[in-house]
């Protein structure tokens, strides 16, 4: 994470996340259901932030879960979408 200024002068912080995304397959969920699974790798140093920062795990996972919606529309038939992070 870097500090940043948005045009308007806000102040914040700027976070890039680099990240590779799986095929699309199916799995099942804790109560033994089919659900659709996308596996996705982060870069070490991103887990490590994540992993000492509730904030950045959110906004991984909320990274992630934003471009699951558009590969749920590719698949065909209709499954739950079931999120879980692991290491």
């Amino acid at each position: 994470m870097s500090p940043a200024t948005n045009p308007d002068g806000r102040r914040g912080q700027q976070v890039e996340i680099p990240l590779s995304l799986g095929p699309r397959k199916e799995g099942l969920d804790k109560e033994g259901g089919v659900c659709l699974v996308f596996d996705f790798v982060v870069a070490p140093a991103t887990l490590e932030n994540a992993l000492g920062s509730p904030g950045m795990m959110k906004t991984v996972v909320e990274t992630v879960s934003g471009v699951l919606p558009l590969l749920m529309r590719k698949s065909k038939g209709t499954h739950d979408l079931c999120v879980q992070v692991e290491q």
